[in-house]
């Protein structure tokens, strides 16, 4: 790694840290006439969703960079986040007033929650809004959501959630299964009723209690880093979290239970060395380095890898892109969910589908196999270390 991605890895970092967590700050490492350094940190923090919370912090440190059209960029994130918070602000409230009002059932997960724990909720940014419901709510949920707040059905419903747009352009994931288990994670088991760990607040609204979703924040990480990693961000959510009063012991029986503990374990210590001024071992080393190089939603490349990994082999791999569960193909092919016994037909329609896309497959291929044998010896070992292969 070059001494100037090193520098700016670790400056995000920094930070970040300064900005969120209030930790001591040296500015000694800065040139703001260091246009190539700035241009690298603007590029990664975009990465990672986290330039507002860059440039606040360079703004308060008087660390700006000379160049104006670059400092102007880490500004309009900041001024986009806070436009972003205010949408997301008029969403969540017209979801309650319509839910409420019909008597519908549901919990706030993830960013949404988590931005009131931030000194200002502007500064956890998301791109989507995520809610929970009970499954046989959401015939009617639909309905209002497209009737009544006009909100688009993407057509992209799963095994665990269905997708809508508002007119503003922000996505909507309603659940009605959630992963909280190291199990689920692997196997994409539904789970039960969240509602039995969460309490009501006002209207229809219900709020897991802070272990419950502590623990569902850790699995949630996970199931992003078996599908390919994941950013900085829900490591910043987890130091915010771990802030809140709490039974710790409870806390950590509970990621044991679900079969996390080498997952959290190691992840509790990426979060010291960044945020808490803790000294690293090589492994934690590793680890950051692969959660920065995984950008917000993940690396591709990561993720085929992943999945080569967890097969015996090449052709094992192969088999399993093409023959898929169940449950993943009657999400493509709406009619095997009322004829489970055609699941032989629609295997042999999605095959045929997917040989007319030799583009996409010949793509996949290249991602597979110019990983150098030390990337693949690398990311095997992270993954085994974490119980997620």
């Amino acid at each position: 790694m070059s001494e100037m991605k090193q520098l700016v890895e670790k400056s995000l970092i920094s930070l970040v840290a300064f900005e969120i967590c209030g930790a001591d700050f040296d500015k000694t490492a800065f040139d703001v006439n260091n246009t190539e350094f700035y241009t690298l940190l603007y590029r990664l923090s975009v990465m990672h969703d986290l330039a507002h919370i860059v440039y606040c912090a360079l703004e308060k440190t008087d660390l700006l960079p000379s160049d104006d059209k670059l400092s102007a960029k880490f500004k309009k994130a900041k001024i986009a986040a806070v436009y972003k918070s205010e949408v997301i602000n008029n969403v969540l409230e017209n979801i309650h007033n319509v839910l409420s009002e019909n008597n519908i059932d549901y919990i706030l997960l993830k960013g949404s929650v988590v931005r009131d724990y931030y000194p200002e909720k502007w500064q956890r940014t998301s791109s989507d809004i995520d809610i929970f419901v009970n499954e046989y709510d959401l015939k009617k949920l639909k309905t209002l959501f497209c009737k009544t707040l006009g909100y688009k059905d993407d057509k992209r419903s799963s095994s665990y959630d269905m997708h809508f747009t508002a007119d503003n352009f922000l996505p909507l994931e309603v659940h009605y299964s959630l992963d909280i288990s190291a199990d689920d994670v692997k196997n994409g088991r539904k789970t039960e009723n969240i509602f039995l760990n969460a309490e009501k607040q006002n209207g229809s609204l219900y709020k897991m209690n802070d272990d419950a979703f502590y623990c569902f924040q850790v699995a949630h990480l996970a199931k992003h880093f078996k599908a390919g990693g994941a950013g900085v961000r829900p490591l910043i959510d987890l130091w915010i979290l771990d802030k809140l009063d709490c039974d710790k012991d409870k806390r950590l029986f509970l990621i044991e239970k679900q079969g996390l503990k080498e997952f959290y374990t190691e992840i509790e210590k990426v979060i010291d060395f960044w945020f808490n001024n803790q000294a690293a071992n090589d492994f934690t080393t590793s680890l950051s380095r692969f959660i920065l190089a995984s950008g917000t939603h993940g690396n591709g490349h990561y993720q085929r890898q992943i999945i080569r990994l967890s097969s015996k082999n090449t052709m094992s791999y192969y088999l399993k892109r093409v023959f898929v569960p169940y449950s993943q193909l009657a999400v493509e092919y709406k009619p095997l969910r009322k004829h489970k016994a055609l699941y032989p037909v629609y295997s042999i329609k999605r095959i045929m589908t997917f040989g007319k896309k030799l583009g996409i497959a010949k793509n996949e291929l290249g991602i597979v196999n110019n990983i150098s044998e030390q990337k693949q010896e690398e990311i095997y070992n992270i993954y085994k270390k974490l119980n997620l292969l």
